[in-house]
């Protein structure tokens, strides 16, 4: 669901039925209370609006850094909560960049690896390809078997997984 202004406002993730539309378009409605609390300055609404900003891709990092900055007096959970969907979007933002695997690396050095299925298999392929560029064995190995201990059940992984396999001998024996 979109706005006049193409922003999402909820994403429809259920059967193409009138009534999963409407819940849909509930959550679309719920969205714009949500920000219109926030604009009024219930503190409680500002970060569950900017959780929601987040989780529908509204924002860019720095701008959500910004905002995240204004949250005084969050609970631990909250704080983690936060974190970790801002490490998402500099993950999809560092993604696309040609340092890629670099940053990942450092960032993996620091403890700051994403939860959610897609970053964290962006970042690991990007570890991953970095390290075989590299020649780096024992980082290729690590990024190759996070994947695997996540993916490995996945049917449609195995090829690829089978072929890091192969490549992950081949700089092992220095080729």
């Amino acid at each position: 669901m979109l706005d006049a202004e193409g922003n999402v406002l909820a994403k429809h993730q259920a059967q193409r039925t009138i009534a999963a539309f409407e819940e849909t378009l509930q959550k679309a409605k719920d969205f714009l209370d949500l920000k219109a609390k926030a604009e009024r300055g219930d503190r409680a609404a500002k970060y569950d609006y900017l959780l929601a900003q987040l989780e529908l891709s509204q924002l860019k990092l720095e701008e959500a850094k910004k905002r995240a900055a204004e949250l005084n007096e969050l609970r631990a959970d909250q704080k983690s909560r936060l974190d970790s969907l801002l490490l998402n979007l500099e993950v999809k933002e560092t993604f696309s960049g040609k340092e890629a695997g670099k940053k990942f690396v450092e960032m993996k050095n620091a403890g700051r690896i994403p939860t959610s299925d897609q970053e964290f298999s962006m970042f690991w392929h990007a570890v991953l390809n970095h390290a075989e560029k590299e020649k780096d064995v024992v980082l290729f190995e690590e990024a190759l078997t996070t994947l695997k201990t996540k993916f490995g059940n996945d049917k449609r992984k195995k090829k690829f997984l089978d072929e890091k396999e192969a490549v992950l001998q081949k700089l092992k024996e220095g080729k």
